[in-house]
């Protein structure tokens, strides 16, 4: 008895001109607002994945504070000077992938601080170079402690305040022809605008006792 044996073999696949020119998949985006604890060059990557601008929120500012220099040996203070103003920014950081370049950076960084630890940290050059007068302080002007309270909270504050950032996130942005943001101006409603001016009136008669002239 004998048997045979067959084996077919396929012929080689032809790949389409289309798909021969299909590019590489692109790497998907985190789209965010918030960041907590980054190097700088983490933060500008994330930055450059959200051109609208990002906030460092810090529980604690001190800790913000005493990571300066922390990850190089460099000015983390010229670093953030250099932010405040929206100077275009680029890294070339050895072992990066891609150098990383933003036209126009915008961050915030808030967060709370004792009074006591604040007058340690504005020693020095800080207090010097500006890095302290591009600070905005707010503290509440009772500092009493307040008693419990039985009534039940309002969540309408919080939705509202929801509703107002969702408007804000969800609003379009147009790009100019080197990818950077174009600032979009939202102008103040009457009852706002009122307000705010009756506001930068107070200040000046709060420092000096005097009331301002127009």
């Amino acid at each position: 008895m004998s048997s045979e044996r067959t084996c077919r073999v396929q012929p080689p696949m032809r790949i389409a001109d289309e798909e021969r020119t299909v590019t590489h998949p692109v790497l998907p985006v985190n789209k965010r607002f918030l960041i907590s604890d980054a190097t700088p060059e983490a933060m500008m990557l994330i930055h450059s994945h959200n051109l609208r601008g990002i906030c460092m929120w810090n529980d604690e500012l001190a800790g913000w504070f005493k990571n300066f220099n922390r990850y190089n040996k460099g000015s983390d203070e010229e670093y953030w000077l250099k932010l405040y103003n929206a100077n275009p920014i680029f890294s070339d950081r050895k072992g990066a992938k891609d150098s990383v370049y933003i036209g126009r950076p915008f961050v915030s960084v808030v967060g709370t601080i004792q009074n006591g630890i604040l007058n340690e940290l504005a020693q020095g050059s800080r207090s010097s170079n500006g890095f302290i007068d591009r600070l905005l302080f707010v503290i509440a002007n009772n500092q009493d402690k307040q008693a419990w309270s039985d009534k039940e909270p309002s969540f309408d504050i919080e939705a509202s305040w929801a509703e107002i950032i969702g408007r804000l996130v969800g609003m379009p942005y147009k790009t100019d022809e080197d990818g950077k943001v174009i600032p979009t101006i939202l102008g103040f409603s009457p009852e706002a605008k009122a307000r705010l001016y009756q506001w930068q009136r107070r200040i000046p008669r709060t420092v000096t006792g005097r009331k301002m002239t127009r």
